[in-house]
């Protein structure tokens, strides 16, 4: 049975629950929280929200949130995403340094 849609008005304060995929880590470390906390900064001043309080575990995070004229799924959107991609793009560096690495220690390794 699919979620009812949920009431949207300015003002209104939104307890907002946002889950790893299959309640996987979402935080790996104290970076990752950091970029978190800088993004829901960024997302709260550009659709202007207020931000009453958060909390952020290694697996998910609560956002007690009031709207302001934009819709919350265009907010919420928007921040998750952004940390979605940015940590992506950190662990395709990651892996493209270890390959490297691995290259290196190879031609060590034969010389």
């Amino acid at each position: 049975m699919a979620r009812r849609p949920r009431l949207f008005a300015p003002a209104l304060l939104y307890h907002v629950i946002v889950r790893g995929n299959q309640r996987q880590k979402t935080f790996l470390n104290d970076q990752d929280y950091q970029a978190y906390i800088e993004r829901l900064a960024k997302y709260r001043r550009k659709y202007g929200y207020s931000v009453y309080a958060y909390c952020l575990m290694p697996n998910h995070v609560h956002l007690l949130l009031e709207s302001s004229d934009q819709p919350l799924a265009k907010f919420m959107q928007g921040l998750q995403q952004s940390y979605s991609l940015a940590r992506l793009f950190e662990r395709m560096q990651s892996d493209e340094q270890v390959a490297r690495n691995v290259e290196r220690l190879a031609r060590i390794v034969e010389s």
